[in-house]
């Protein structure tokens, strides 16, 4: 078993606090002294004081924790979350910060935000009832949201994600196009596939794909035609094998009438309704025309390149950090996003 500091004291003849500078302050002991210390905690197997301790002591960790909703995974295989995190520990680098990723899901999730040892939490676009946040505003550590939801007093940092929606449907509806679907995810949190009816829709949970859908709806009906027209698909991951799945409905039920426009609420599902339409012999966009939300790396270079909505992850990632370091106070300004016209959409036919 390892020895403890009170060991490293009674072999090397100092005291416990001679052992603790040896650690935190070696400057403070003669170099003889260091010596002795460390090489009598070598032989004890005595790894150092705890660092939690330390941080307690100091009253900070050095250390933002990062609250992903979905398994760990995730975080790593979606390109917009991938952007995001990037721009999180750039800007935490800077500032000689570490970051901890929290899984903060199932019944594990509450405790898991309670026992992180860190000096604030980003919480990246998380459920608006999810039990993490409610943790964390109990532990009154900072607290900033990505995307959403905006609490009060918490600083949320995000596009005006109606604006953009509307601004993605708009295109396909000045084209000419008056067939459409939308293809969103994970509405709510209860594993649904399948046609998402207005009560789901209304009830999401979830506030970016709440607004994004709001955002598509303002468009169609402005330009007078019925928002119970367009069928609106969900599936229940961010994924191009749910965006596959979900054109594969969307064209199943609706491709064989004519000309269809299909918004997607997120790149990642674009390109997967875009490679079925590709397998299913549909061409793009003479067939099937199909608008994105993100503009993530991939977008570009799919085929055909992808017409989406630009907004700048990674810039948001490193304004959550600097925010949540308490480097940037005062008020949240929404970050801009627009229209990048690619060669995936045109006007029905592709006239």
């Amino acid at each position: 078993m390892p020895g403890t500091l009170d060991d490293v004291a009674r072999a090397a003849g100092v005291s416990r606090m001679t052992v603790s500078n040896a650690y935190n302050r070696p400057e403070k002991l003669a170099p003889a002294t260091l010596e002795r210390v460390l090489q009598a905690a070598r032989e004890l197997g005595y790894g150092g004081p705890s660092a939690v301790g330390r941080s307690l002591r100091r009253g900070r960790t050095g250390v933002l924790g990062l609250l992903l909703n979905d398994a760990l995974p995730y975080a790593f295989t979606d390109p917009g979350a991938v952007a995001f995190m990037r721009g999180l520990a750039v800007e935490a680098a800077a500032r000689d910060l570490s970051l901890q990723l929290i899984a903060a899901t199932g019944p594990a999730a509450a405790r898991a935000v309670a026992d992180a040892v860190v000096d604030a939490f980003v919480a990246l676009a998380p459920a608006d009832d999810d039990p993490a946040l409610a943790t964390v505003l109990a532990r009154r550590l900072p607290l900033v949201t990505a995307g959403a939801p905006a609490l009060p007093d918490v600083p949320c940092v995000t596009i005006d994600n109606v604006a953009a929606a509307r601004r993605a449907a708009e295109h396909l509806l000045a084209l000419g196009h008056t067939r459409l679907a939308v293809v969103t995810w994970r509405l709510l949190p209860d594993g649904h596939a399948g046609p998402a009816g207005l009560d789901r829709q209304h009830g999401s949970a979830f506030g970016v794909r709440r607004d994004r859908l709001a955002g598509y709806r303002q468009a169609v009906e402005r330009a007078g035609l019925a928002w119970e027209d367009v069928r609106v698909e969900e599936r229940p991951g961010n994924s191009r094998e749910d965006g596959y799945a979900a054109g594969d409905a969307v064209l199943d039920a609706l491709g064989a009438r004519g000309p269809l426009g299909v918004l997607a609420s997120t790149d990642v599902l674009a390109l997967g309704v875009l490679q079925a339409a590709r397998e299913r012999g549909a061409r793009v966009p003479e067939d099937v025309s199909v608008v994105g939300l993100d503009d993530v790396p991939e977008a570009a270079a799919s085929t055909p390149a992808l017409t989406t909505v630009h907004q700048d992850l990674f810039a948001q990632g490193r304004e959550c950090a600097r925010r949540a370091a308490g480097a940037l106070p005062g008020p949240v300004h929404r970050h801009p996003s627009r229209l990048v016209v690619r060669a995936s959409t045109a006007p029905p036919g592709g006239g």
